[in-house]
């Protein structure tokens, strides 16, 4: 389905409306004109990146938060792979939504 019958859109620039997530825009671009699953998997791709060093230093309050760590818990019990890995991976962008 295109994102728009009236129109032939290939980009568009998506922000979150909280504040720590608005750090990080959903760039979303196909040259044969979006499509609603398009978007679904530019934001997913945006904040399902785990956060570096410097991004959790930034965000450390949020980070360590009760809200946080259940976020990443509840994420974690859909992702496939060694929990090993998944706790190698650590906290992802979407995890600092918490419970919002």
């Amino acid at each position: 389905m295109p994102l728009s019958p009236e129109k032939h859109f290939t980009m568009i620039r998506l922000q979150c409306a909280d504040d720590v997530l608005s750090t990080w825009d959903a760039v979303v671009q196909r040259e044969e004109g979006l499509r609603v699953i398009d978007v679904f998997k530019g934001i997913w791709e945006t904040y399902r990146i785990s956060l570096t060093m410097t991004e959790k230093t930034n965000n450390r309050a949020l980070a360590l938060s009760p809200e946080c760590e259940a976020a990443f818990d509840r994420r974690s019990m859909y992702i496939s792979g060694s929990l090993t890995a998944i706790l190698r991976r650590g906290l992802s962008r979407v995890d600092l939504l918490g419970n919002r």
